[in-house]
């Protein structure tokens, strides 16, 4: 496992659909924040094509380390685990979960 101190300032991974931001030395409530400002850009702002404005909505699932995850596996996961909370939640929500056990997690 890489220590989650290696990744590079504002990584940015994509898979698919689904991206991954890493936003270093945030804190929970900077973390909710800036998943909330992208939240709000995206569903707020349009995609044209020709024409054609198309809405767009995003789901968030978020985490916060070493707080809430120690390692790279457990970060994503945790992360990952919140993104489909997000989803089932009904979307175009952020939800930051801060366990594995956690029943009920946040939604913004």
């Amino acid at each position: 496992h890489r220590d989650l101190h290696s990744f590079p300032t504002r990584t940015l991974f994509r898979s698919g659909e689904e991206f991954l931001v890493v936003l270093p030395d945030c804190e929970r409530k900077q973390t909710e924040s800036s998943a909330e400002r992208i939240r709000d850009a995206i569903s707020s702002s349009p995609f044209v094509v020709g024409n054609c404005a198309i809405s767009l909505t995003v789901s968030i699932g978020a985490t916060v380390a070493p707080d809430c995850a120690r390692t790279e596996t457990e970060l994503l996961s945790l992360a990952d685990l919140a993104l489909y909370q997000a989803k089932n939640a009904g979307r175009n929500c952020t939800i930051l979960r801060s366990s594995f056990e956690e029943q009920h997690a946040e939604t913004t």
